[in-house]
């Protein structure tokens, strides 16, 4: 099973991109994949997304991040995958607001043996993530270009997995 997990706070502006995501597009893709894949919204929540991500083979996230570079702008779209999330993620890129959700999620499944196989993070820089429950229109102009990065990256890995 192939997972997308959106996550963000939704009361701080782009800081909800990955759960405005999931909101825009979950009947589009999982209708499209048959099944095949679920999109979920994790808000800010932590350990109790484990039991949603424990049996996927491929894992998703979609999140507002702040690289460590100054080169960034806002709406800049950034792919991590399993290998950079796990053994770099704190010196090169930082989640926003609930930069511990993520990392406490990933550690504590693979403490349990239930980390995925394959993880792969679309993160998106921000531009305001003052009190406020919409998106920048700047991101907002962004999220067809994620889904179609994701919609490829998603075809890619049920061609792989034969599926």
């Amino acid at each position: 099973m192939i997972k997308v997990l959106g996550v963000g706070n939704i009361l701080m502006k782009d800081e909800g991109f990955g759960v405005r995501f999931v909101e825009k597009y979950k009947e589009e893709l999982e209708s499209r994949f048959n099944g095949r894949v679920e999109l979920i919204d994790g808000g800010t929540q932590t350990i109790p997304l484990l039991r949603y991500i424990e049996n996927a083979k491929y894992l998703f996230i979609i999140d507002a991040i702040k690289k460590s570079s100054d080169k960034q702008k806002p709406g800049d779209v950034f792919y991590f995958n399993k290998d950079d999330i796990i053994g770099e993620i704190k010196s090169r890129i930082k989640t926003t607001c609930h930069s511990g959700g993520i990392h406490e999620l990933l550690a504590t499944s693979e403490f349990e043996g239930t980390l995925p196989e394959n993880i792969f993070l679309i993160g998106i820089v921000p531009r305001n993530m003052s009190k406020g429950m919409e998106i920048t229109k700047n991101l907002e102009k962004k999220m067809p270009e994620v889904r179609d990065f994701l919609v490829g990256k998603i075809e890619e890995a049920l061609s792989n997995s034969g599926g």
